[in-house]
């Protein structure tokens, strides 16, 4: 498999808070932000109105905060490196370590950006590698509950790591909820791939529906102006662990 070759990247947000990527002179949309803008979360949207700007400010902050700490931490032992851990990260941390040991985890890329021509989306997953003995595209979230829109993600990436040749088309997927509470690690192995990219698929052309004004002359769609190319499928509907 080829690696994908990129000069330095630039990532920016623009005037609507839509997160964009620059790659090789060419713009492609965020995954994130198809799926952060194109599907509704009516408990966050009632939490927010229930609760004061300047909190809600401070909470997601903090949140941010801890999901990047933790996950430069995470880089770093899977880099083969020994972070400094704050005390008060050493319990999800601990988990994490007990975790990878359990899953014979074996990282061939680890927080690398991956890009689509066709779709014009670009994103960075965390980890792509062996666990449990499969070839598989994961990310990690460290959460309360697990977000069913994890697995769309995931296959926005798998999408650009086949089309850039650097995944094979039987890659699977797996979503690592490390829980903000009990810090138990919780894998979420997805059995129908098919199902979960064109879900992401279908949260693209919302998007495009929703913010069309917004986006119009700002990225191409080159997909729309030829023959669609089939992505590799696996049938069904179900997420398990």
């Amino acid at each position: 498999m080829a690696e994908s070759e990129t000069t330095q990247p630039v990532k920016f947000e623009d005037e609507n808070g839509f997160g964009w990527a620059v790659i090789n002179g060419k713009t492609y949309l965020r995954v994130t932000s198809v799926l952060g803008f194109a599907v509704a979360n009516k408990k966050l949207e009632k939490w927010f109105k229930k609760n004061s700007e300047r909190k809600v400010e401070k909470i997601r902050n903090d949140a941010l905060k801890m999901g990047a700490d933790l996950h430069d931490i995470y880089w770093r032992i899977l880099s083969g490196q020994e972070p400094e851990v704050p005390q008060h990260y050493l319990r999800y941390v601990d988990s994490f370590r007990n975790w990878i040991e359990v899953s014979r985890a074996k990282p061939q890329l680890l927080e690398h950006l991956v890009w689509s021509d066709r779709y014009g989306i670009a994103g960075t997953f965390d980890y792509f590698g062996e666990l449990d003995g499969k070839l598989v595209v994961a990310d990690w979230k460290n959460a309360r509950r697990y977000d069913i829109t994890t697995g769309w993600q995931l296959a926005a990436y798998r999408i650009c790591g086949i089309e850039l040749g650097i995944m094979p088309d039987d890659v699977g997927l797996v979503g690592i909820q490390i829980d903000k509470v009990t810090a138990n690690v919780r894998p979420f192995w997805y059995q129908h791939i098919d199902f979960v990219t064109q879900k992401f698929l279908c949260a693209l052309e919302i998007f495009k529906g929703l913010y069309f004004h917004r986006i119009n002359g700002k990225i191409d769609w080159p997909y729309l102006k030829r023959e669609a190319v089939s992505i590799p499928q696996t049938g069904g509907h179900h997420v398990v662990e």
